[in-house]
């Protein structure tokens, strides 16, 4: 039997034991930090090769699983289409199947993806597709028609006509030399191709400027100044503010910077201010690429998302709310039901671990002399509405 504030509960013993043991198995999972979503994933993308690339595009997996896979039960979602895989024809492939830490390959054309590549011994697959050269929404498709990865690529990213791949690292697709059936590089060497047949050598000193007057030395500065903002510790189900604020005070760059965030739970977006909802429990790494011009900066932060616990008790003037969790819970866009209005909490009502927050009874009553609900109809929810796990 369970006394909270006016309120009992009763738990079994059975009952009391399976808490104990998921509650401990969320503090340790929480505790084993940083933790990672396992998946096969679109570890690289060759979207538009230098010169024609005309079935010479391709997109590689790595399985980043526990265990073996069978690809030809995939497929490749491209263009809204999901586009099927086979094993080429007259291609041995390695016994098998995909091992875990293992790459593949899905080429449009696999011929011309082996005399680009002439050393690939790795798995390699058929399938009919044709990439956007400015950027598109790519999944990979399991056998119960549920993506395993999605991703959203552009050309701003770069690898645009330059013989470069995107090829995901620590989390954010950067632009290198290709790398298929390896491991991905982990700093750019994306290149434009040179356009000028020579370059003409300047003398030292020398200038064909119509002044007199010295040029001046000051140059400004390369890099962009954005941030990915402060690591966060957030519930589930809870939106999550994300923005490209930098050191720059009046935000000169926002106009002309393009924002590349990815939120590291499979998920993709653009834009300066963005919101973003965690669906699992887990610490997720958020990477944003920035792009303005020529210039390019990376910034990372990390969030931590856990499923709250809560206690409920209602008395004749409060209605008590314990949070029965070991990380602080910000209670902001929660709704309260069980009155005759659904009360939502303003931002930032935050309730520290083991605490007990107590709401006065007129936030949720309109008529002071109206009959309290009973007690065991007040449920707290999340801002998607689904309920808050309660004690």
């Amino acid at each position: 039997m369970f006394y909270a504030t006016g309120v009992y509960v009763s738990i079994g013993i059975a009952e009391r034991l399976v808490f104990r043991a998921f509650f401990l198995g969320v503090l340790l999972g929480c505790l084993w930090l940083p933790l990672s979503v396992r998946a096969q994933v679109i570890s690289e993308i060759m979207y538009d090769p230098a010169g024609t690339d005309t079935g010479r595009e391709w997109v590689e997996i790595f399985n980043d699983t526990n265990g073996s896979i069978d690809l030809t039960r995939f497929k490749l979602f491209e263009s809204n289409v999901n586009h099927g895989l086979a094993s080429p024809e007259g291609y041995t492939q390695p016994a098998g199947q995909l091992t875990p830490g293992s790459h593949a390959v899905i080429a449009d054309n696999p011929t011309k993806f082996l005399e680009d590549f002439t050393s690939y011994a790795s798995f390699l697959y058929d399938s009919a597709f044709s990439l956007v050269n400015t950027g598109e929404e790519l999944r990979l498709v399991d056998a119960s028609g549920n993506a395993t990865h999605a991703i959203a690529y552009s050309s701003e990213l770069g690898a645009k006509n330059t013989g470069a791949s995107l090829q995901l690292s620590s989390g954010a697709y950067i632009a290198a030399e290709p790398t298929p059936g390896a491991a991905n590089a982990t700093t750019p060497t994306d290149t434009v191709p040179d356009t000028a047949t020579s370059t003409p050598q300047a003398t030292s000193g020398a200038s064909a400027h119509a002044s007199q007057v010295e040029l001046s030395v000051v140059k400004e500065k390369p890099v962009l100044p954005v941030t990915a903002g402060r690591d966060r510790l957030v519930s589930l189900f809870s939106p999550v503010a994300f923005s490209g604020l930098g050191s720059d005070a009046d935000n000169k760059l926002r106009g002309r910077v393009t924002f590349l965030w990815n939120f590291g739970d499979g998920y993709t977006g653009k834009g300066f201010e963005i919101d973003h909802t965690y669906k699992h429990p887990g610490t997720y790494h958020v990477v944003l690429n920035a792009i303005a011009g020529g210039d390019r900066a990376v910034a990372r932060t990390r969030v931590s998302v856990f499923e709250p616990i809560v206690s409920l008790a209602l008395s004749t003037s409060t209605v008590d709310l314990t949070n029965m969790s070991a990380y602080e819970l910000n209670l902001g866009g929660f709704y309260l039901d069980g009155f005759e209005k659904r009360y939502t909490f303003p931002k930032d009502t935050l309730v520290s671990p083991g605490q007990m927050a107590s709401f006065g009874i007129e936030l949720f009553m309109d008529d002071s002399e109206a009959s309290l609900p009973p007690p065991d109809t007040l449920k707290l929810l999340f801002p998607n509405t689904k309920p808050v796990p309660v004690q």
